[in-house]
Order: structure tokens, then C-alpha cells, then sequence
């Protein structure tokens, strides 16, 4: 099992997700909220194809939701919330909680 979690106190992470982080393959959980990663998320995450969790919320992302994260068949939980996205993700496509 491989967990990347990051949150310091008084340290933010910024600029781009790199989409190298699509070969991370084994990722079961990205923790990596309350940073101040922006730009658009890359396609890759769609390359997460163990990914559960996905904590992505109170950065400074824009752009659309890639629909590669539509079809990531493991992901159960996904946090957005507090970003510049736009795109809707199908709650019912693989029961995938969508939290606001």
C-alpha cells in the first residue's frame, strides 16, 4: 500500500500537478488539500487505476475536470471542493462519492 500525504502546518505545495504522477500506479490515496496547487489537473490521474481517495480540495486548480477521473473504476471518494473546476463527474458511474 502506498499513501502520499502531505499537509504541513504554515506549508503550501504549489504550482502544477505534475502528470507524472500518472505513473504512480500502485496509489491508493492522494491526500494533498489545503495547498496552493494550480493550473489545470493533469489526464494522468486517469492512469490511477488502484486510486480510492482522491483529496484534491482548497487549492487553486482551474480548468475542466479531465473525464479520464470519470473512469477511474476504484475511486470511491473524491474532494474538489474549493477550486476553480468546472465539469460534472456521474455519482452513479461507479458509485463514487462526490464531495461538496
Amino acid at each position: 500500500m502506498i499513501c502520499c500525504r502531505y499537509k504541513p502546518a504554515g506549508a503550501f505545495l504549489q504550482g502544477p500537478l505534475s502528470p507524472y504522477i500518472g505513473n504512480l500506479t500502485e496509489l491508493l490515496h492522494i491526500y494533498l488539500f489545503t495547498n496552493k496547487f494550480n493550473g489545470a489537473l493533469p489526464p494522468e490521474l486517469g492512469k490511477l487505476s488502484e486510486l480510492q481517495r482522491m483529496l484534491l480540495k482548497d487549492n487553486e486548480f482551474t480548468g475542466t475536470i479531465p473525464q479520464e477521473v470519470g473512469q477511474m473504476t476504484k475511486l470511491r471518494d473524491i474532494y474538489l471542493n474549493n477550486n476553480f473546476l468546472e465539469g460534472m463527474l456521474d455519482e452513479n458511474q461507479h458509485k463514487v462519492n462526490i464531495c461538496q
